[in-house]
């Protein structure tokens, strides 16, 4: 795969975050007001936990959302440069990845031990980020599918 359709590739995976989080939020949202309507709705101990649980991953999640999203929108800004790629100097790519990770090194996003690294390497940390951030999602959904279960078949 050549590094344009990589590149572009991950530009619009990274904007999926956007859903996942604004979902995540809304299971998170849920899950605070069941537990304040707990004595109302005979919530019990284990479903308590759960909600508690799911609240800790929604912020777990919105940590992924908040990194996948700067990475989209660093990516974002590196098409330009390597979709006009053949009007570029070799080295121009190599360069401006070396002054995002100057600029990140000063704001302390990275540590001052990682060199410069690769678009490729870029691409697949950013894609850990947003595993990480599907997988939140998806413990706050089968945490809440229980919870729903448990209810039905308590009845």
């Amino acid at each position: 795969m050549s590094q344009q359709m990589s590149v572009l590739l991950q530009v619009s995976l990274l904007k999926c975050g956007v859903a996942i989080d604004r979902t995540s939020l809304g299971f998170t949202l849920l899950s605070i007001v069941m537990s304040f309507l707990q004595r109302s709705l005979l919530i019990n101990t284990f479903q308590m936990i759960a909600f508690g649980i799911i609240v800790l991953v929604g912020i777990m999640q919105k940590y992924y959302a908040i990194r996948v999203s700067i990475d989209a929108e660093i990516f974002a800004q590196l098409v330009p440069l390597i979709t006009a790629r053949r009007e570029v100097k070799a080295g121009e790519i190599e360069s401006e990845l070396q002054d995002l990770d100057s600029a990140m090194l000063h704001l302390g996003l990275i540590k001052a031990n990682e060199g410069t690294r690769s678009l490729r390497d870029r691409c697949q940390g950013a894609f850990r980020l947003f595993k990480g951030q599907v997988a939140c999602l998806s413990i706050q959904g089968v945490l809440l599918l229980g919870i729903l279960l448990v209810n039905v078949f308590s009845v």
